[in-house]
């Protein structure tokens, strides 16, 4: 258990349930205030999206412009961040399929350049997506495939 800017931050590296305990110093000796468990369960997985979406039809120039792919926690009430380390992106230009592998979340020039020269209509392939977490995880995320319009 750590003290961070808003509270304290606990880390449970085993097992199902954990004991929080809460002690105050009173006329100088340490008094047990009171305990509660809590039952600890792994993050789930985030989603791996591009301009908000896991898949299907997009503008060129849409997917062009966006900066990177992002990890999105849906549903998940507590503010964890994952960040995308790397990813693979794949695409077939004038009948051959081109891949480039990509360090960290971001698009760079490769990326931009394939989308580019991809076939009208044509399938891009986001995949080997990994994330890292808050706690240090790495979790692999589910392929983004998009149809240019």
């Amino acid at each position: 258990m750590t003290k961070v800017k808003k509270g304290y931050k606990v880390v449970v590296k085993k097992g199902t349930k954990a004991i929080i305990k809460v002690f105050a110093d009173v006329d100088g000796s340490r008094k047990l205030m009171g305990q509660s468990e809590f039952r600890v369960k792994r993050m789930p997985d985030p989603v791996a999206k591009i301009a908000n979406k896991k898949g299907g039809s997009i503008g060129r120039n849409v997917l062009v412009a966006q900066g990177g792919i992002k990890a999105d926690m849906e549903n998940f009430d507590f503010d964890a961040k994952f960040t995308v380390t790397g990813y693979n992106v794949s695409t077939t230009i004038k009948g051959y399929v081109q891949e480039r592998k990509v360090k960290g979340f971001r698009f760079n020039d490769q990326v931009r350049g394939l989308v580019k020269q991809a076939s009208a209509k044509g399938k891009i392939y986001f995949e080997n997506i990994t994330a890292k977490g808050p706690d240090g995880t790495t979790r692999n995320l589910a392929t983004i495939i998009f149809r240019l319009k």
